[in-house]
């Protein structure tokens, strides 16, 4: 980020602040939005009725027995002497069906406070959740 030149409010809004909060913007009659994805819900994408062939859309879902089913980021804690926290995250139906955990534990040096590894930490679990599900046109 450049911080000693002219940047306009859209360019930073686009270039900032959106990639911070998963959001994007689209167009629609000529003006632009501004949205954030919700858990488990699918990217934006548009698409026309003269793109998509009647009945040929199809969502498949992978399984969750494979992927990471505790997340935890790992942060210094400028509140508690700056000693090393982390803020988790535990899919408990997916421990007690695979039978064990696998964790994933990112060291995020930028983050200071527990309530920011927390937001990160939702993040990760929002897209982990999209990711399984994939949308297909014939």
């Amino acid at each position: 980020m450049l911080l000693d030149g002219e940047t306009s409010a859209g360019e930073f809004v686009i270039g900032n602040i959106l990639s911070v909060v998963n959001g994007y913007t689209y167009f629609e009659n000529g003006q632009m939005f501004v949205g954030v994805n919700q858990p488990g819900v699918f990217p934006v994408w548009h698409f026309t009725e003269d793109q998509i062939t009647e009945n040929s859309g199809k969502v498949q879902f992978a399984s969750r027995r494979g992927g990471k089913n505790r997340i935890r980021v790992q942060f210094t804690d400028v509140r508690d002497e700056y000693r090393k926290n982390f803020a988790e995250w535990n899919d408990d139906a997916a421990q007690s069906a695979v039978g064990r955990v696998r964790m994933e534990t990112l060291e995020i040096d930028g983050i200071a406070r527990h309530g920011d590894a927390g937001w990160l930490v939702k993040q990760i679990v929002v897209q982990t959740t999209a990711s399984r599900r994939a949308l297909q046109f014939d």
